[in-house]
């Protein structure tokens, strides 16, 4: 009877353990995806001794590498898109004429009024 006790009892102790471990492995890993949710994506994840555990890290760690890929990608399409503006700009402001723009409705989409002729740059 007393050998049935102790193995319930290292059994329990073996179990919390691991729950423990598992629990805190999990706590980890939800902080990183907060991290990730906050744009926080610049550190690895540190390998996990369990199998699934390791799995789940690996692919958050994939995820967060590709986001920083598309962030990456997102602003220099920005910076294309703000000095193809600027261009843009530059080259109506030049125009010495009117210049309008209308969709296929008639409506006026933009209007350049005429440079003065003693404003011309």
């Amino acid at each position: 009877m007393l050998g049935v006790l102790l193995a319930v009892l290292v059994l329990y102790l073996v179990s919390a353990r691991t729950a423990s471990s598992v629990a805190r492995l999990l706590r980890n890993l939800s902080g990183t995806t907060a991290g990730i949710a906050h744009g926080e994506i610049e550190e690895p994840l540190p390998p996990h001794a369990i199998t699934e555990v390791a799995v789940l890290a690996a692919n958050l760690d994939t995820m967060a590498r590709a986001l920083i890929s598309r962030e990456r990608e997102r602003d220099a399409s920005l910076a294309d898109l703000s000095d193809s503006e600027a261009r843009h700009r530059a080259l109506i402001a030049g125009v010495p004429d009117i210049l309008l723009t209308v969709n296929a409705g008639g409506e006026i989409r933009s209007f350049k009024p005429p440079v003065e002729a003693g404003n011309q740059a």
